[in-house]
């Protein structure tokens, strides 16, 4: 039935085909009908021509070959195609009862592979520990053979370790690491900063009492030379004993000057004495703690520049070049630390001063 449907299609075709084409030749003039012979005559040969061409049993000239070879060569190449698609459809359907078999060796092999990747994590997790563990009995020992140097050398190290570890997201290791640079850091911390500070009082210093005589400046000079030595390695180690940024403390970094970053640990310990100095009379109870009278906080101020310049010049600076700080100067750092306490001071008595303009007006003068 559905082929009688077919052939029904294809011969109403053809005879709409054929109307058409007798319209275009004769069209209404009467007259053109003399022409259907010549048409015939005209149709046949073609046919007979496009019949001798797709014969593929009669000898031919060279263009009817390479039209017959062409077809022997597409159904040819048709045949192929039946074969590799026949070929296909096996080599799917073994594939597909492959994967069958192999899946719960699939599911397998990577519940190993994701045991492995976790055992791979628990090992250099351990890496991590066991070094930093390696770091601390370095510093232990070179403490207990009294090689400072090697100490403070293996806690930068230590540092450098902690800074690389402090993006990680295992933070049980992160603050392993920063509590281990955090006990080494007090404990050199205490110890050359005692050094330190035994130093800085056979130089004499803060220099605050009143000028010496010159058999005692020859006294002092004489005794400075053996000092030295210690002042250079406690203020080389001391320099380079700093808190990575993310263990430094909210009282490291002022919260009244923005941008504020901590003097380097030698010259908070040169500071140190006069600060105490400063808060005990302009900061207490005392008669110089005056309000109406900044002058005199900031006097005493550039009286003790004044004073430390020729030593901070002549003994500090020299190690602050040998340390790497060259573009720093010791005075102008000495003279910061000096500045914050003005500043802090200031910002203390601002509440009260804003409650007189004459008061404020005198400390703005002052300051300026």
């Amino acid at each position: 039935m559905k082929m009688a449907d077919e052939e029904a299609k294809t011969s109403a075709f053809t005879r709409n085909k054929l109307i058409s084409f007798i319209n275009a030749e004769f069209g209404d003039d009467v007259k053109q009908l003399a022409r259907a012979k010549e048409l015939l005559e005209k149709l046949s040969t073609e046919k007979d021509i496009i019949e001798e061409k797709l014969s593929l049993h009669v000898t031919a000239v060279d263009g009817d070959s390479s039209l017959r070879t062409t077809l022997q060569t597409a159904q040819e190449a048709h045949k192929q195609i039946d074969f590799l698609v026949l070929e296909e459809k096996e080599i799917s359907g073994k594939t597909a009862e492959h994967v069958c078999k192999v899946q719960p060796v699939v599911e397998q092999f990577l519940q190993f592979s994701s045991k492995v990747q976790q055992l791979e994590k628990y090992t250099h997790y351990l890496t991590w520990i066991l070094k930093i563990d390696e770091f601390s009995s370095s510093i232990r020992s070179a403490l207990l053979i009294k090689t400072e140097n090697r100490a403070v050398e293996h806690y930068v190290q230590l540092t450098t370790f902690s800074r690389i570890l402090d993006s990680s997201s295992c933070r049980q290791l992160v603050i392993y690491a920063n509590d281990t640079v955090l006990y080494w850091y007090k404990i050199l911390l205490e110890k050359f900063g005692n050094e330190f500070d035994d130093v800085l009082k056979g130089f004499g210093w803060p220099f605050i009492a009143s000028p010496d005589t010159k058999q005692q400046q020859t006294n002092k000079e004489q005794i400075a030379d053996h000092l030295n030595d210690r002042l250079d390695v406690a203020f080389i180690c001391l320099i380079r004993l700093q808190l990575p940024d993310a263990l430094l403390t909210k009282e490291a970094i002022s919260e009244i000057i923005p941008g504020w970053r901590p003097l380097p640990l030698p010259l908070q310990f040169l500071v140190k004495p006069l600060c105490r100095r400063f808060k005990y009379h302009f900061c207490s109870k005392k008669m110089t703690n005056n309000i109406k009278k900044p002058e005199w906080y900031m006097t005493q101020l550039l009286t003790w520049v004044r004073d430390h310049s020729s030593f901070l010049e002549e003994r500090i600076q020299p190690l602050l070049d040998k340390a790497g700080f060259k573009y720093s100067t010791a005075v102008s750092e000495f003279t910061k630390g000096l500045l914050q306490l003005a500043i802090e001071k200031l910002a203390a008595d601002l509440p009260k001063l804003g409650q007189d303009d004459v008061l404020f007006s005198h400390t703005v003068q002052i300051l300026a």
